[in-house]
């Protein structure tokens, strides 16, 4: 009983920090830019190229400058050069605020759009590492975020073909 009470309270402790941190990065950079900050949370990794382009796409009246201000905050931490990702706590709770704000449809033109830009890269830097590290098949990336269950069917199915 004391464990289940000491994971409640840092579950709790958990959300009530990162929902400060949200705040805070509202109160300092704005609505917009929180905006900005929810939609690249949809994405597993972030580089300054995704984010520009989640905020032409999604957000054109954003300042273009709120990119920066997005993956320089708390949200984010670098993971490699030009490589950003935010903590699973940090995305959840942007990804909640994402549905709240905008609605299950643009949680789903997000998919699209993040399969879409995958499949751009792979054709830009067919021999890139990054390339190389999303495979043949990049909407297995947002299917995974989305529906886990979907994507380990399709994986299974797959490799059965293969067999």
């Amino acid at each position: 009983m004391v464990a289940i009470e000491q994971e409640v309270n840092a579950s709790r402790k958990t959300r009530d920090i990162t929902d400060r941190r949200v705040q805070v990065f509202e109160q300092r950079y704005g609505r917009q830019a929180t905006h900005l900050a929810a939609h690249a949370a949809f994405p597993l990794t972030l580089t300054t190229d995704v984010v520009y382009c989640l905020r032409e796409t999604f957000l054109p009246k954003c300042p273009w400058y709120a990119a920066a201000d997005v993956l320089l905050s708390n949200l984010c931490n670098p993971v490699g050069y030009d490589l950003y990702e935010m903590e699973a706590a940090t995305r959840r709770y942007l990804l909640r605020y994402l549905r709240d704000q905008f609605g299950d449809s643009r949680v789903n033109r997000l998919e699209e759009f993040m399969v879409a830009y995958l499949r751009y890269r792979l054709a830009v830097e067919p021999g890139s590492d990054r390339a190389l590290s999303l495979g043949e098949k990049p909407e297995w990336t947002t299917l995974a975020c989305l529906r886990p269950g979907e994507a380990y069917d399709e994986i299974q199915r797959v490799l059965q073909e293969l067999s």
